[in-house]
C-alpha cells in the first residue's frame, strides 16, 4: 500500500543524503527504518516507566507504614526552611 508524505526541506535533505550514501535502497526503506526505530524507542520508554513505577511502589511498601500527607509536607517544609536558613548564614 503506497502512501504520499510531504517532508520539510531539512528532512528531505536528510532523506536524500541517506539514499545517496547507499544506506537505503529507496525512500520507503528509510522511512520504514525510522518508524521501526521510533516504535522501539517508544516501547523501551514505556517499559522503563512501568518498571520504574513498579519498583518505586515496591520500595514504598517495603519501607514500612506510611504517614499522613500533612505530616509529610510538614517535614519537607521544615527541611527546606533549614536549608534556606543555612544558606543565609553562609
Amino acid at each position: 500500500m503506497d502512501r504520499v508524505i510531504t517532508l520539510d526541506d531539512r528532512h528531505e535533505t536528510l532523506l536524500r543524503r541517506l539514499l545517496e550514501s547507499g544506506r537505503f535502497a529507496d525512500a520507503a526503506s528509510a522511512v520504514g527504518a525510522a518508524l521501526e526505530m521510533l516504535s522501539a524507542e517508544h516501547d523501551e520508554q514505556a517499559g522503563w516507566t512501568t518498571e520504574a513505577l513498579r519498583d518505586a511502589v515496591r520500595k514504598g511498601i517495603e519501607s514500612g507504614p506510611g504517614i499522613p500527607i500533612e505530616e509529610a509536607f510538614g517535614r519537607v517544609e521544615k527541611a527546606l526552611e533549614a536549608r534556606i536558613w543555612a544558606r543565609r548564614e553562609d
